[in-house]
């Protein structure tokens, strides 16, 4: 297989560049990159100003590390090196007039080069991530997939996903998010996607959107990249954004909607919508089982090593996904099958007392309510360590009541508490308690510091085990800014099996 390279001209095309200094000669790379510590000869170096910092201060570092081309916005700074630098070793320098922009231009173009199968963009505001590794893993069974890697999902990070894809890739799946509003239309109109999935909207980055109507909108815009004609749109049909979606839909002039969605025992497909449900949701040995249904088609069993009726919406949502892309349905269904999360999202793993449920990595109301539902379904008694939430804005206060009031609703038998934010949590959740209120409210405290969590969960679990509770399940949730990862590694070196 030959290996792939672009050159400087079809950069500068893309771009509409301007070269600075044709005299050097052509050149290739097969690499782009912006962190000036991390090229090579085979890179082109895009210099990205941003609020704290400006790239072409580097570019004598990056000259020197041999790389092929450079893609600026300040001749000056070009200019000021480009003396010392003897010709045969000067890399192609194109200039544009912004080099955010121009990275996306590149990636635009690049895209519509690739012989892609199928490119799926998937949002929303809650479990994009675990539903892109869902679709990654049911997608590979059918052809070389490229995925979304971390959390490479904003205005810089998808041109970069973009980039990567190579010619011998049939399915990309590119996740995207937004903490205001326009950014997902733009990335969409980067990716060019012909599949589209909203997994659902809640209240995530409020203080961005403004409210939840804001949030609908934006995660809305991810439509306006697919072609009318051939494209796929994918909505939660559970959702209260769905009116919107659906007419934005029609303006723009889609020919292909479908939906998914909880069944409800009334529930009675739609006449207008392909729909894929999931119903009849239950835990046992460490995971769930439930099952898929395609309009009035025969359901089929579904059994997954994960917890959370949110994850089989999930694969509700995957399954239309894969479906829409021409796959068939029992590829799907044993895809699904092996399917054992992300790490830091919902991950169990076992302790002395029971299972610990590691969803540190973030939190927003409506992710913390499926975790708090995940543990209390869970045979045994359940604790949920939580961290505050972070850009709730003006819902700061009620986000956290509401998920204060939800834990006692779902039958969490402790809740612990950390960070500024969530501090009057214990107090509303022990007045919403309605059973076994004694035994509930000594166990609901609020802390200012991650140890004295930590030792008075290390104090219940040793109170619990072996009397109270035969199996004791502990959640650890909270946004990046709470580290409640630090409660979960606690977990894992003093209450290892």
């Amino acid at each position: 297989m030959q290996a792939f390279c672009w050159n400087d001209q079809q950069l500068q095309q893309a771009v509409h560049g301007q070269r600075l200094n044709a005299e050097a000669g052509r050149r290739t790379f097969d690499k782009v990159g912006t962190d000036s510590r991390a090229v090579d000869a085979q890179s082109l170096f895009v210099a990205i100003c941003g609020e704290r910092f400006d790239a072409h201060q580097f570019l004598q570092q990056v000259v020197s590390a041999g790389v092929a081309v450079l893609l600026i916005s300040n001749q000056q700074a070009w200019a000021d090196i480009a003396d010392s630098i003897e010709l045969i070793q000067q890399p192609a320098v194109i200039l544009v007039k912004d080099t955010r922009i121009a990275l996306a231009d590149f990636a635009r173009w690049h895209r519509q080069q690739m012989p892609l199968k199928k490119l799926i963009a998937v949002t929303g505001s809650n479990g994009k991530t675990t539903t892109k590794t869902m679709l990654a893993q049911v997608f590979a069974e059918a052809g070389q997939t490229l995925a979304t890697e971390g959390n490479l999902n904003n205005d810089f990070g998808v041109p970069r996903t973009l980039l990567k894809i190579r010619p011998e890739d049939e399915y990309a799946i590119i996740e995207m998010g937004a903490n205001h509003p326009e950014e997902i239309r733009y990335l969409t109109n980067i990716a060019e996607p012909d599949i589209t999935l909203i997994t659902n909207v809640a209240g995530a980055h409020l203080e961005g959107f403004g409210s939840l109507q804001g949030v609908v909108e934006t995660k809305g815009e991810i439509i306006e990249g697919l072609n009318p004609q051939t494209g796929v749109a994918i909505f939660n049909a559970d959702m209260p954004g769905l009116d919107f979606w659906l007419q934005r839909s029609k303006e723009i002039g889609l020919q292909s909607v479908k939906l998914f969605a909880k069944k409800a025992e009334q529930t009675s497909p739609e006449n207008d919508y392909e729909m894929v449900y999931f119903a009849d949701v239950n835990t046992q040995n460490g995971g769930i089982d439930f099952s898929l249904q395609v309009n009035q088609l025969e359901p089929v069993q579904v059994t997954m090593p994960i917890l959370g009726e949110h994850n089989a919406m999930n694969a509700a949502a995957v399954c239309q996904v894969a479906l829409s892309a021409g796959l068939p349905m029992p590829q799907i269904v044993k895809a699904l099958a092996q399917f054992s999360g992300v790490p830091g999202r919902l991950q169990q793993s076992k302790i002395r007392c029971g299972l610990l449920l590691d969803d540190s990595y973030n939190a927003n109301p409506e992710s913390v309510k499926a975790g708090l539902a995940a543990v209390a379904a869970l045979p045994g008694c359940s604790i949920a360590c939580l961290g505050a939430m972070a850009e709730l804005g003006k819902f700061t206060e009620s986000g956290h009541a509401d998920v204060a009031k939800f834990a006692a609703q779902v039958g969490v038998d402790a809740l612990l508490v950390y960070g500024e934010a969530a501090q009057q949590m214990p107090k509303i959740y022990q007045h919403e308690l309605q059973t076994n209120a004694a035994l509930r409210e000594q166990q609901s405290s609020a802390f200012a510091e991650h140890d004295q969590l930590n030792q008075q969960l290390d104090q219940l679990l040793q109170q619990w085990s072996g009397q109270q509770c035969e199996q004791i399940n502990v959640l650890v949730k909270g946004s990046r800014s709470s580290e409640m990862e630090r409660v979960a590694q606690f977990l894992r070196e003093n209450w290892a099996e």
